[in-house]
């Protein structure tokens, strides 16, 4: 894309606020979407870029279940970046909960300053405003250096990706060692990465499988981890 300035791999923007009121005044939900391409940027303006969304104005988003094992590169010479390997900039005024989800793709940039595998840039305007939630969501971690390129002080991050290698991240393996829901959503690849269900010819039993990590005690109504 040339001159590209709010691209995602399936959404450019989403703008779900009271532009009056700066209020959310409804969600966008977005769930079960994979993103498996290529994408790159060419700009001399502020570009936004993303696996999945580009560029998140204002409002309430959740997102669950979404996968991307795509490639994203850029050689803007604009004066700004926002560009994530699932989300490129998250901005003002609302809730964005991020789970269950995984991003494998590789960013290829030449600008370092809001870039992350997973989000680019959090911010916003007033303490607060911004809220970012992120549960039960991977990244490869040679997908590039931080999982969160760049977090504005008066914006609020709850969670983070969790950075694997890729050996961790294929095969049975990734259901050993993640929390991702392999009951309801995800299915297992023989030595590759794992793919949504709602895309899977076939869903690959796991039992047998024998878990690695053990969340029986995370707490997950408190939000809180509890040792007894």
């Amino acid at each position: 894309v040339s001159y590209g300035h709010q691209v995602g791999g399936l959404v450019g923007r989403t703008n779900d606020s009271d532009a009056e009121t700066d209020q959310t005044t409804d969600k966008a939900i977005i769930r079960n979407c994979w993103f498996d391409g290529n994408l790159s940027l060419k700009g001399e303006t502020t570009v936004y870029g993303g696996g999945i969304v580009g560029y998140l104005f204002r409002g309430d988003l959740d997102m669950s279940h979404c996968l991307n094992t795509g490639n994203l590169s850029t050689e803007t010479t604009g004066r700004a970046l926002h560009f994530g390997g699932v989300i490129g900039s998250a901005y003002n005024y609302g809730t964005l909960n991020l789970t269950d989800s995984l991003s494998t793709g590789i960013l290829d940039v030449n600008y370092s300053i809001g870039v992350g595998s997973v989000i680019g840039r959090v911010s916003c305007e007033k303490q607060d405003q911004r809220i970012v939630n992120i549960t039960d969501t991977y990244v490869l971690a040679d997908s590039y250096e931080v999982p969160v390129g760049t977090s504005a002080a008066t914006a609020k991050i709850n969670g983070a990706p969790a950075p694997l290698k890729e050996e961790f991240l294929t095969g049975y393996t990734v259901y050993q060692w993640t929390s991702l829901d392999f009951a309801d959503n995800w299915a297992v690849v023989d030595g590759d990465t794992p793919i949504l269900q709602k895309f899977a010819t076939s869903v690959p039993s796991v039992a047998g499988q024998k878990k690695m990590i053990n969340l029986d005690w995370y707490n997950l109504d408190a939000k809180k981890y509890e040792i007894e």
